[in-house]
């Protein structure tokens, strides 16, 4: 773009967030190395161990255990390494149901409630703290420039007890749309 508008190179480059870009391609590289060593296949055993097989306490789980990882790490990566945990948990459960993993069927009654779980946890859980979303660094770095501090304990005294009410919902929509 900045060679067919003939913009300024140096001028563009001035205004780019670098300390945010920094800051992201950082996080990035933590999540792709956690995911390497295994850490969120472990998690999904471990999970499956802790509900013991039970569908609704598997969805809360992973819907409060990603809302509190995702105020620590971005939201977006989170997501990304906690998809394989999910694909690896469902045929598991739909062996469980007497359903074949590979059907359709298996969508509505084990699919959705997990990525939904995992959906408003994860985004919803970004509220929690200031590098919990792209948009809180990003809205951070703006404020700093026009002189306007927000620190990390400043957003989290107001975005944490967000956070945990909104997990109290969610856990609420989630019985009462998979489970009741």
């Amino acid at each position: 773009m900045a060679l067919v508008c003939r913009a300024d190179v140096q001028h563009i480059l001035g205004k780019v967030e670098w300390n945010t870009i920094m800051f992201f391609m950082g996080l990035f590289m933590l999540i792709g190395c956690l995911d390497y060593v295994g850490l969120f296949k472990f998690l999904g055993c471990h999970l499956m161990d802790f509900t013991q097989g039970n569908l609704f306490l598997t969805c809360i789980s992973i819907l409060w255990v990603s809302a509190l990882l995702s105020a620590i790490v971005d939201n977006i990566p989170l997501v990304m390494s906690m998809i394989p945990l999910i694909k690896s948990i469902i045929p598991v459960f739909a062996a469980q149901m007497g359903l074949d993993p590979d059907s359709a069927a298996v969508l509505a009654p084990i699919s959705q409630p997990l990525y939904w779980s995992l959906a408003l946890g994860a985004c919803l859980g970004g509220n929690g703290s200031l590098i919990g979303a792209s948009a809180n660094v990003v809205m951070s770095q703006i404020a700093k420039r026009n002189n306007y501090q927000i620190t990390f304990g400043r957003f989290a005294r107001y975005g944490l007890p967000l956070m945990l009410f909104s997990m109290v919902l969610s856990s609420i929509y989630i019985y009462l749309r998979y489970f009741l």
